[in-house]
């Protein structure tokens, strides 16, 4: 899962609206990108991670009732 320009993300979600942040391994938030899921179901979504330092970091997904986190490499 090395990103360079855009990682994807696909996720079952309910529908509404989400933040996804992109935190780095000291907790600072790097980047928020507001998405909103039309329906309920796997939803598939594009992050832009071109001005990232090269590292691991963490993406957190926030709903109302929900929430995710996964693991990337920026490179």
């Amino acid at each position: 899962n090395p990103a360079v320009d855009f990682t994807t993300m696909e996720l079952d979600l309910a529908q509404g609206s989400y933040t996804a942040e992109v935190v780095d391994l000291n907790g600072r938030t790097i980047q928020t990108t507001a998405i909103y899921a039309d329906a309920s179901g796997r939803q598939e979504f594009k992050l832009n991670v071109t001005g990232l330092s090269n590292g691991l970091y963490i993406i957190g997904i926030q709903g109302k009732s929900d929430s995710y986190s996964r693991l990337m490499i920026a490179h």
